[in-house]
């Protein structure tokens, strides 16, 4: 067939011309990238290698050592938010779980209650030192 021939030499050179562009385009980039190494120097300077936090003077160090509770409440967050969202599917599908699904979330939830308890007796809440 005629036609069918016209299409394919198309269609290869559609591969051909973008192929060419991705070449083009690749070489492009390591030309750029050579000369800005050749050409570029680095400048170390103390004025430059200061720490700059929008034009306020540094105040001492940011290094300074927090206390645990608040990676404790933060896991304890996720932890529980995590939880809260396996209500959802029950929430959408209440009527079709009957009361196996309400038996099966009373359960989760008095997991979920255990859990809770256990962290209010141990004392994760709790501030004071």
């Amino acid at each position: 067939f005629r036609i069918g021939g016209y299409f394919q030499k198309i269609k290869t050179t559609g591969v051909v011309r973008a192929s060419f562009i991705k070449k083009t385009r690749d070489a492009h980039g390591c030309c750029n990238q050579s000369a800005t190494i050749f050409y570029c120097t680095i400048k170390v300077k103390k004025i430059k290698s200061d720490t700059f936090e929008c034009g306020i003077e540094v105040q001492g160090n940011a290094r300074l050592p927090f206390s645990i509770k608040y990676f404790l409440v933060a896991i304890l967050f996720v932890l529980f938010d995590v939880e809260v969202i396996f209500f959802y599917p029950y929430a959408v599908n209440f009527k079709a779980l009957g009361w196996n699904g309400f038996w099966s979330v009373m359960l989760f939830v008095g997991f979920f209650l255990c859990g809770f308890i256990y962290i209010i007796k141990k004392g994760a809440l709790n501030w004071e030192d």
